[in-house]
Parts: C-alpha cells; sequence; structure tokens
C-alpha cells in the first residue's frame, strides 16, 4: 500500500525541485534550538543518538521550534518502532533512522511511521495532534522517513534500500562508514573506497528519485554537494560552532605575549 504524500515543510521544498537546508543540535538546549531556527534554515535536526536528550528535553527542543517555520527532524537512536512513534506523537515532523544496512531495516523503519494496516505504529498522537490532525492518513504522510546508511553492509544494499516504498532519502553517515571501512572517522569523502561508497549511495538515490544528503561542516561544502545533486543537508552544528568560537576568543591567551 503507498501512503498518499500530503505535503509537510520539507516534501514542499523537494516538490518545487528545491533543497532542504538545515542545521545540526545537540545540546539539547531549546534556547539554542531557536537561535539555530535562522530564516534560511528549513529544518533543524535534533540528534537524540549522540546527542544529550532525554526524553522531556527533547520535547521541549520540538516545542521550540513551533513559532518557526523550520521542520524539526529528529535522529532517533536506533530502529526501533517505539523510538519513531514516540518522536512522531511528540511532533517531529522528520525521522533520521540510524544503522539501516538492508531493505528490511528500511522497510522495519517505514512500518513504523504508518498506522495497521500498513504498518504497526500505534495511535496516540499526543501533540502531533493538534499540530497536523487526528487523520491516520495525514500523521502517516506528512512526516519523513530517512534512513542512515552509514557502513560497508549498508553501501552493500543499497540499491534495494532506495527501492523500499516509503523511504523519502537516505541522510550518508560519512564518519561511522569511514571508520567501518578502517579509517580515521571523517566528515568528508577520503578518496578510494571511502568516495567510491559515498558516490554509490548518492548514485543509487538519485536513479530511485529519492533524496539524498549528509552533514557537512560549511556553505562551501554544501555548494558543492547541492552541484552533485544532494538534496537534504545540514550544515555546521551547535557544538563545532560554539566550541570554534570559544577556541578562538581565548586564543593567546597563555601565550608570550599575554599580560
Amino acid at each position: 500500500m503507498t501512503t498518499p504524500q500530503i505535503p509537510g515543510p520539507l516534501r514542499r521544498r523537494w516538490s518545487a525541485g528545491e533543497p532542504a537546508l538545515g542545521t545540526w543540535c545537540s545540546t539539547a538546549a531549546p534556547a539554542v534550538v531557536e537561535l539555530l531556527a535562522g530564516p534560511d534554515v528549513d529544518f533543524v535536526l535534533l540528534d537524540a543518538q549522540h546527542g544529550l536528550y532525554g526524553f522531556d528535553a527533547l520535547v521541549q527542543c520540538l516545542m521550540a521550534l513551533g513559532s518557526r517555520p523550520v521542520a524539526p527532524v529528529v535522529r532517533i537512536a536506533a530502529n526501533d518502532a517505539v523510538l519513531i512513534g514516540r518522536v512522531l506523537d511528540a511532533g517531529a515532523l522528520g525521522v533520521v533512522v540510524p544503522m539501516v544496512e538492508t531493505a528490511e531495516d528500511a522497510r522495519r523503519a517505514v512500518r513504523a511511521f504508518r498506522y495497521p494496516p500498513a504498518g504497526e505504529r500505534s495511535f496516540g498522537p499526543l501533540r502531533a495532534g493538534r499540530l497536523l490532525g487526528r487523520s491516520p492518513e495525514r500523521l502517516s504522510a506528512e512526516p519523513v522517513c530517512l534512513v542512515m546508511v552509514e557502513s560497508p553492509r549498508g553501501v552493500a544494499n543499497v540499491e534495494e534500500i532506495v527501492a523500499v516504498d516509503g523511504v523519502d532519502g537516505v541522510f550518508l553517515g560519512p564518519a561511522d562508514l569511514a571508520v567501518g571501512l578502517g579509517l580515521p572517522p571523517t566528515p568528508i569523502p577520503v578518496p578510494g573506497p571511502h568516495a567510491d561508497a559515498i558516490e554509490r549511495v548518492r548514485k543509487a538515490c538519485l536513479a530511485a528519485g529519492v533524496q539524498v544528503g549528509m552533514p557537512c561542516a560549511d556553505a562551501v561544502t554544501a555548494r558543492d554537494l547541492l552541484a552533485q545533486g544532494y538534496t537534504v543537508l545540514t550544515i555546521g552544528s551547535d557544538v563545532q560552532w560554539l566550541a570554534a568560537a570559544a577556541d578562538a576568543a581565548t586564543a593567546g591567551l597563555r601565550g608570550p605575549d599575554a599580560d
């Protein structure tokens, strides 16, 4: 069964042939989330896998985005139907599902988005019911499902993964992919098997007509990826920017020229 596509904020961007551009937040601070939701941002990705989020903090951060025309997207900790359903009920308009390695992994994620008989999501849209209404059709269709391909096994199966009905896109995890290939973690393609694997994923997504994305450090990198056909990118992160600004502001304090 194909879920009717009811346009949400990210789908509207893609339907117009435009990319969705976002920022990354790991600190679980609602005030920081508000600051990241600038005028040129389409979504903020709340990292509940490696970030500092408990569920209460996650809900507060989702609420902090409520006054902004910015889609809240959550990366959950595992490909788990309970986790997916819970963040959707809390008002996430996109979920990034980590470590998807097979078509069956992808189908399991999609089933968690949909209500029976097409899926296995339990009905209880707490915040989502106020934001989107209580129609199971709309609640299933408006949030986007982005699966992460971030391992050699996932790359080997990427053509089957992107063929799964209900997978809206693939979000690459270059650091985990590098580690899986025996390389140091890196956010950028390393020439050789690492870059080749990333290119295979990109081509598979474009051929299947699904979105393809990855994190990047800055606008220069983002523009290069956009020219290659990437359609969902996070540019920088709260931790990256705060650490860089703090280091720059305090550089030289204990050097030979310090007072």
